[in-house]
């Protein structure tokens, strides 16, 4: 099975900081896709998702209400996940990751040593299009 985060119609639940680490709680929207005699079949789904990354909240980031995202990415490194994101995933070294709120407001973290994984139960929400399926 793979499974991807969308930014897009996640919402940002909680951010907090946690001694040297980042907090960030997403109810997130998930791709869930499963390959069998070589044809993909996805469905959409509702879960939270807790993001950490080593670093130091900003200071105008410290009280940031639920928001709808529209887009966000995260950079590892030379590697650079936009829109989908791979999950669970972990990664040592320097770390980023934007989001843009549906209503235009951009957050900004940086730090190191991002990790992104699921943390609870999730709801089934759609079967996905056969042209969000993934390549390869």
């Amino acid at each position: 099975m793979r499974n991807e985060l969308e930014f897009h119609d996640s919402m940002i639940v909680s951010v907090a900081q946690v001694g040297k680490v980042i907090h960030i709680t997403l109810n997130g929207y998930l791709h869930r896709w499963d390959k069998s005699s070589g044809v993909w079949k996805g469905e959409g789904w509702r879960q939270p998702v807790l993001i950490t990354m080593t670093g130091d909240l900003p200071t105008a980031q410290a009280s940031i209400p639920a928001a709808t995202l529209e887009t966000g990415d995260i950079e590892l490194g030379e590697i650079t996940y936009t829109h989908l994101v791979p999950l669970p995933l972990s990664s040592a070294g320097p770390a980023a990751l934007r989001l843009e709120t549906a209503e235009g407001e951009v957050l900004e973290f940086s730090g190191s040593d991002l990790k992104a994984e699921t943390t609870g139960a999730g709801t089934f929400v759609e079967k996905l299009p056969d042209e969000f399926k993934p390549v390869g």
